[in-house]
């Protein structure tokens, strides 16, 4: 598999704020990133953003408030195929980003050492955009992580 789509290296980040304030704080966040979003994560040029509460999106018109709710959600693409999801927890003061990075398909003359630092650096990547995009979002509200 990994000679015809790469390696895939995902992770989870929760954004804690605590009590009604966090609440507060959450729903500000999403709004300062809806409405400026970064150029750039950790180096990598932020190529695309996609917000599912944007009716003229792929997602089309919101159907309601539960619909609303569940698409509360931004899609950073970045360059080297990395992406960011952020989405706001509908019962907690909380929000989670997910982070995935990838390699490119494995040559078939990519050597077993070549890939495993391919796949290490997929990874540390990962690990760097995770603590950017998290520093950057709670600052956003004067948080930090």
């Amino acid at each position: 598999m990994h000679r015809e789509f790469g390696f895939f290296h995902n992770q989870v980040k929760n954004l804690i704020m605590k009590g009604i304030l966090g609440k507060k704080q959450m729903f500000e966040m999403l709004a300062s990133l809806r409405h400026d979003p970064p150029r750039e994560i950790a180096g990598l040029a932020v190529e695309h953003v996609e917000d599912l509460l944007d009716e003229s999106g792929r997602m089309g018109p919101l159907k309601g408030a539960t619909d609303a709710a569940g698409r509360n959600v931004l899609v950073y693409s970045l360059a080297q195929g990395a992406r960011v999801v952020l989405r706001p927890s509908g019962t907690e003061p909380k929000a989670k980003a997910y982070v995935e990075t990838c390699t490119p398909p494995a040559a078939s003359n990519l050597a077993p050492d070549q890939w495993a630092r391919q796949c290490a650096e997929a990874r540390e990547l990962g690990d760097k955009l995770s603590a950017t995009f998290v520093r950057m979002a709670l600052g956003r509200v004067g948080l930090e992580p």
